[in-house]
């Protein structure tokens, strides 16, 4: 009896190991973005997105067939969970195209109209043009200038 149970806690404790394992691989290896070679489309988590350079957005379109994810969206979600109710994701360069975890941020709806638009403040604005024309990346249309 006692051997029983030492078996079962040392096989539960193994695929613990194995799931935490898997975890990290899955967060090391797993979630970088790769785009192809003209930035149209990019791969996330084993899923690929198009870019709608109309809007300067990737999405996928979701397996139901009722619309779409946007990629910023799914890379937030998928290290900080559900985005609440009333929130946006705000690329903080304001490269659309950025989509690391590191230039995401959930902000208020209310909160994220001043950021872009005729509400952005001029030096944030100017930040931005500078920004996207030093990194190559297409000057989105949402700054004021």
């Amino acid at each position: 009896y006692f051997l029983n149970r030492i078996e079962k806690f040392i096989n539960k404790s193994i695929d613990r190991l194995l799931y935490l394992l898997y975890n990290i691989y899955e967060v090391i290896y797993m979630t970088n973005i790769e785009y192809n070679e003209n930035k149209t489309r990019a791969t996330f988590n084993g899923r690929l997105y198009y870019l709608r350079e109309s809007q300067g957005y990737y999405y996928a379109p979701r397996q139901d067939r009722k619309g779409c994810d946007m990629l910023h969206r799914m890379v937030f979600i998928h290290y900080n969970g559900e985005i609440p109710k009333g929130y946006c994701i705000h690329h903080k360069d304001g490269n659309k195209g950025n989509n690391d975890i590191s230039n995401l941020e959930c902000v208020r709806r209310s909160e994220h109209s001043h950021y872009h638009g005729v509400n952005a403040p001029e030096e944030l604005a100017e930040f931005r043009k500078r920004n996207l024309e030093e990194n190559g990346a297409s000057i989105s249309h949402d700054i004021p200038y």
